[in-house]
């Protein structure tokens, strides 16, 4: 029996709408799943489904049986790693090119041609899963930065020179190809998991976490950053695919063990000790020293080796936070409320 009594209707106008995350919850199915089920009427913005006719039309599906083959895969895509490699693509020199074919085309603009590259890529992308992953269905998500980071805040309370300050300008035509690249993902329907203060890795540590608590799901993250091999699973079905060139290279858990053991000359184990390693070591990439605190790095427990004493220090230079443990379970709940929706316009089939 489909039983809504007590899921919050949202006014919007003179019509009452169920949250579809919440319908999918009682119906023990996903958002994506409820996108199968004909008749229903959604709101034209929001992931809403029309309250007044949600019982009857979903009764007679649930009667047909509602069980339809459903993504039980995540692949994450590290957006600010796309861009830089489309950055390549854009330079004055690549655009100068691109003029001289939009002359002999039907081309009006190089901004033009800038949307065709975005949109290439990002059908390049769902193919290469295909092509890698057939006969299943997967979720693409994308995770963006969203400056100032709390990593910064962090190592001004403990001293520490300013986060990822030794990074030089970003490329002229990264502005252009952002927005054209966030234009592209809003079009083709697949989610931007992007939250204040936070950064990519956070959120694809967050993704990775929740995923380990599904055991029938699993996930890839598509980057060129390292630190996200820390993730890498078998046992959790967790990888990290090398976003450069185009030519994505699988890590799982002996490959990224291998891999980070040649570049840094010492023994690892597990993905997990890539944490001690680059803290001993420091990393120049993020600016952060030799020996620093191993929770700027560690994705999976930030900053868990504190103090109460350090994070309320922290707490204080985390502006808008109310408390260091306040600021993760927001994170958490952020990417948990947005993974409920994931296959919102998301999903596709290998």
């Amino acid at each position: 029996m489909i039983d809504l009594t007590g899921v919050k209707k949202k006014a919007d106008g003179l019509m009452d709408w169920f949250p579809a995350g919440a319908v999918a919850k009682r119906l023990g199915c996903t958002v994506a799943e409820l996108r199968h089920c004909p008749g229903l009427k959604w709101h034209p913005r929001r992931s809403l489904i029309l309250a007044s006719e949600s019982v009857p039309r979903l009764l007679k599906y649930w009667q047909t049986g509602l069980a339809k083959p459903a993504a039980r895969n995540v692949w994450v895509v590290d957006h600010r790693t796309v861009v830089y490699s489309l950055s390549s693509l854009t330079s004055p020199e690549a655009m100068a090119n691109y003029g001289v074919l939009a002359e002999a085309s039907d081309y009006r603009s190089p901004f033009q041609i800038l949307r065709d590259i975005c949109f290439m890529a990002w059908t390049y992308i769902p193919a290469e899963v295909k092509a890698r992953h057939p006969r299943q269905f997967w979720h693409i998500v994308v995770a963006d930065d969203s400056p100032p980071y709390w990593r910064t805040g962090v190592c001004a309370a403990l001293g520490y020179d300013r986060y990822k300050g030794t990074r030089g300008e970003k490329p002229k035509e990264w502005k252009a190809v952002d927005r054209a690249a966030q234009r592209t993902l809003s079009a083709a329907g697949i989610p931007v998991l992007k939250f204040k203060s936070f950064e990519a890795d956070d959120i694809v540590a967050e993704v990775a976490k929740q995923i380990r608590e599904i055991p029938e799901f699993t996930g890839c993250v598509y980057t060129v950053d390292s630190d996200l091999l820390q993730l890498v699973s078998d046992k959790h079905g967790f990888a990290w695919y090398n976003v450069a060139r185009w030519d994505p290279k699988y890590r799982g858990f002996s490959e990224a063990c291998g891999y980070f053991s040649r570049r840094t000359n010492c023994p690892v184990a597990r993905p997990r000790d890539i944490v001690a390693i680059k803290a001993k070591k420091g990393d120049t990439a993020d600016n952060l020293p030799a020996n620093c605190e191993p929770g700027l790095i560690d994705l999976f427990d930030p900053l868990v080796s504190l103090s109460a004493s350090q994070k309320a220090v922290i707490s204080a230079a985390l502006k808008g936070a109310p408390n260091y443990d306040g600021m993760l379970e927001m994170r958490r709940e952020a990417v948990r409320e947005s993974l409920q929706n994931i296959g919102v316009g998301g999903e596709f089939m290998g």
